[in-house]
């Protein structure tokens, strides 16, 4: 029998339920209007560390912010020892590393006073409910020394003004936004939100390193050749160890969870960012090391 009512009453609802889906969607994707639910809260309140984890988690945090502030120190000793022209990458890297250090100090600080020994068992015990750490602070610190670490390996190239000023704005605010856009999935426990914003942050990320392996690798071709080499480890080095971020913040989609989650994502975190940061701002003194050397001969 025909009914035409009721297939318009279909045509019309369906966009309405689209929109409402992809509006309850939006609304769970963002963390600061997403209630938790009472389970999630119960469980989270739950969460206990063991000694291991819990010196784990302590210890690579200290060596975090020791390998920081020990590349820092050594960095800024020999920034002097430089020709003035190219002093600025490793003084980039300087505050890079401070700033690193600083970040590494004040999450184990953290970690340290979210957290209670049981005497009966010896587990760490959240003190309130929640994860013991929301890597706030990680992100504070990764949205100002992500854009840093590609102006310093732009800066070290020693490009035309022109160029390299286009390549700093590009790369500066594709890293901004890549880290943004990351943070509202880092904070959020549902699997399908967290997804939602790996592919939106992974949009920049793939920007970036085009950039990386195009446009900066046809213009270390125009570098000496003595510092070629290095030019392509630095970006090497850090399309490899970005590539390690996004895999850490997608690991809780494939089962990684509770404390075990934690302990994951803060120490590989941990180690990423001593290569990314620490191992990279040698790479960069290494650069400018043998270019100051060719300018010293040269002006001789």
């Amino acid at each position: 029998q025909d009914c035409t009512p009721c297939r318009e009453r279909e045509f019309y609802a369906g966009p309405y339920v689209a929109t409402m889906s992809a509006l309850d969607f939006l609304k769970e994707a963002m963390p600061w209007t997403t209630k938790k639910s009472t389970a999630s809260e119960k469980e989270e309140e739950r969460m206990r560390f063991s000694p291991e984890q819990y010196q784990a988690v302590t210890a690579s945090l200290s060596a975090g912010a020791v390998a920081a502030g020990s590349i820092a120190v050594y960095t800024w000793m020999q920034v002097g020892n430089l020709n003035s022209a190219l002093q600025i990458g490793p003084s980039i890297s300087v505050i890079v590393t401070i700033i690193s250090a600083y970040a590494a100090f004040g999450t184990k600080r953290t970690w340290e006073t979210a957290l209670t020994r049981n005497p009966a068992d010896g587990y760490y015990v959240c003190k309130e409910a929640g994860r013991p750490l929301n890597d706030s602070g990680r992100y504070t610190d990764w949205i100002v020394t992500v854009p840093l670490l590609l102006i310093e390996l732009v800066v070290v190239m020693d490009l035309p003004s022109d160029e390299s000023n286009s390549l700093i704005t590009r790369l500066a605010i594709a890293a901004v936004i890549m880290i943004a856009t990351g943070y509202p999935g880092e904070q959020n426990e549902s699997v399908k939100v967290r997804m939602f914003w790996f592919c939106v942050s992974t949009i920049p990320y793939l920007y970036i390193v085009n950039s990386l392996v195009t446009e900066m690798g046809s213009a270390s071709e125009r570098q000496p050749a003595n510092v070629q080499s290095l030019l392509l480890a630095g970006r090497t080095l850090t399309v490899i160890s970005w590539m390690t971020y996004p895999l850490i913040y997608i690991a809780k989609g494939f089962g990684l969870e509770g404390p075990n989650a934690v302990v994951f994502e803060q120490v590989a975190y941990t180690v990423a960012d001593i290569i990314a940061k620490g191992i990279f701002g040698m790479l960069i003194w290494a650069i400018a090391v043998v270019k100051s050397n060719d300018a010293n001969v040269a002006a001789a």
